[in-house]
Order: C-alpha cells, then structure tokens, then sequence
C-alpha cells in the first residue's frame, strides 16, 4: 500500500518483456493470428507509454495446439503454465473463453504482486481495446477505481479526505462510485456510461456529494473500447 502512494520511475522508458501464448485447437485451429498479437502491443503500448512504460515480445509466438486448454477454466492454471511459462517475463496467454473457479464467463484476469508473471485473457477481449491494458494494470498492483472489491459502491469520499486508504488508494483518480453497478447495487457492467463515455449516475458519498468519476480510467469498469 505504502510503495502504490510514494512509488516514482525514472523518466525514461521502461522496457518490460512478454512472452505470447496462443492456445488452438489440437488440430491447429482457432486462436489468434500474430496480426492480432500486433494490434494488440500497439494499443498496451499507447496506453502505457504515458506511464513511460512499453511492452517488447521477447520471443516468437508459442502456439499450444490443446484442446483440453482451448476453453479455459481457472482451475487448471497451474496445469498449463507448469509447462508453458518462460522465466522474468511476462506471460500472456489467450483462450476462446475463460470461465471462473465457479463457472462464470470472465474476459481475463491477473494477479497483484508480489505473484506469478502472467495475464490470461479471453480472444475476443484481448482485442477490445481495453481489457489487456486493464489487466496489466492490476498486474503492477493496480485496484479498480473504486477499490478492491466488487461488492457494492466504493467508500473513498468525493472531497478526497480519505484518498489514501480508501477506492483504489491513489489521490490522482477521483471517487468512483463503481460504473458496473446496477440502481439495486448488483454488479453489472457500465450501467453509469452512456456511449459518448459520460458518467449519468446520480450515486452519493456518505457526505451526500456526488460523485464525478473518471470514466476513461482503464481500471474502472467504464465501457471497454
């Protein structure tokens, strides 16, 4: 918590290598072509070039051919990375879908450090725009915008009095009172943001302020794009 507030780089570019994971079908079929893994570190890289961050493939595109991977569930992670993970990069790895330990269709995840090097990602998510960059984000220790957990809005106050240990901890994003919440407060996926990006929510803090979020934030749960 203490280094996410002091944490300060160098100006200069920090060059992070990633190692692609394109799982197909046992025949070779499906999964992303490299012309998508292009795409892809073109748009991570304008994203965290503003954070003087760039992403370098350090190796070709490993193709896993499995079609017992080629549906991803979560449980059989460390089956498949056992073997498949390169050493001090960052692994990525795309499936055709993802689900949760409980079943539940995700678009990707990570993990907070300090932990293993690896983002997963669902194909079509990957290419969203968005969601990689969002991962990543969480992978160098980000939380959401509104904070560290999905259930229910946030508790950081719009005045920002308690920025430091509430929402995601950081002073320089504004309160968000979490953009996937529904009116009943259920998880949903940008109920709040309207398709020119505008935050149309009427939430309030515990002092009653509005809330005015940052809707363009890759971390909250703003529309992908």
């Amino acid at each position: 918590k203490l280094l996410r507030n002091i944490w300060k780089q160098k100006e200069t570019i920090l060059d992070i290598p990633v190692q692609h994971h394109i799982v197909r079908q046992s025949n070779g079929n499906g999964g992303l072509g490299s012309n998508h893994i292009n795409d892809i570190m073109n748009t991570v890289n304008s994203y965290y070039v503003n954070s003087n961050i760039q992403f370098y493939n350090c190796d070709s595109i490993n193709y896993i051919d499995d079609s017992n991977f080629y549906d991803f569930n979560k449980n059989y992670e460390e089956v498949l990375c056992e073997t498949y993970d390169i050493k001090d990069v960052v692994n990525i790895y795309y499936f055709n879908s993802i689900a949760s330990w409980s079943g539940t269709a995700i678009c990707g995840y990570s993990r907070y450090p300090p932990s293993v090097d690896r983002v997963f990602l669902d194909n079509s998510c990957a290419l969203n725009g968005s969601t990689f960059s969002h991962e990543l984000g969480h992978y160098f220790s980000l939380y959401h915008t509104h904070g560290p957990t999905n259930s229910g809005t946030t508790t950081e106050l719009v005045n920002g009095s308690n920025c430091t240990n509430a929402g995601d901890e950081l002073c320089d994003t504004p309160a968000d009172p979490n953009l996937g919440l529904n009116s009943s407060g259920t998880d949903c996926g940008s109920s709040w943001v309207d398709n020119s990006c505008n935050y149309f929510g009427t939430w309030t803090d515990a002092n009653g302020q509005l809330y005015s979020p940052m809707t363009n934030n890759i971390m909250s749960y703003s529309l992908k794009h």
